[in-house]
């Protein structure tokens, strides 16, 4: 499995993220081997991004709790910005090394449909979509795992609290109360 993300910061969500895909996954009859953070380099270049090492710190923080989740930092090492494809295409390449013949499993969220490659991804790997409250997205959401019937999933999450890594970031500006969404570590 492989979330890839800003993390800026990693919440509660993202691993619940996980979870949740290789529960799905592994009742489809697939074995779940790992699952990898990719957090997006500071190319992103996105407004209150915080460095890269920070970030792979915090994540790598919350893997410590699991025997199965860790860090990818390929993305830092590339001198432009990756698409998604691109990262599935390498953790494809490196897993395979070790695995022959696995299948890598984007999981995102919704919100990640928008301006992504998600054919591209889905010529290579397949990909389980965690639905968020962002109807925007719902009807792309929809076409794509009806074209790609075994290759495009959608779990729908019921959640009664909208949780990203910006709303987080907007409550520290604001000196709001976070524990219940991050991690205390």
């Amino acid at each position: 499995l492989l979330l890839p993300g800003s993390f800026s910061p990693p919440h509660k969500l993202h691993i619940q993220m996980l979870y949740d895909a290789k529960d799905f996954i592994e009742k489809k009859g697939y074995e779940v081997i790992g699952a990898y953070f990719s957090p997006v380099s500071d190319l992103y270049n996105k407004y209150g991004l915080v460095s890269f090492d920070h970030r792979v710190n915090m994540c790598e923080l919350i893997c410590e709790k699991t025997d199965w989740i860790m860090v990818d930092k390929w993305e830092l090492s590339q001198k432009t910005f990756p698409l998604h494809h691109n990262v599935v295409s390498h953790l494809l390449e490196e897993v395979n090394k070790i695995y022959p013949n696995v299948k890598v499993i984007l999981v995102c969220g919704s919100d990640l449909l928008e301006g992504s490659s998600m054919h591209h991804v889905l010529e290579i790997g397949l990909v389980i979509c965690v639905r968020r409250p962002y109807k925007k997205y719902e009807e792309y959401a929809q076409k794509l795992s009806e074209y790609y019937k075994d290759k495009f999933f959608i779990i729908d999450k019921n959640s009664s609290e909208e949780v990203s890594s910006s709303i987080i970031r907007s409550k520290i500006q604001k000196n709001q109360k976070i524990d219940n969404l991050t991690f205390n570590e």
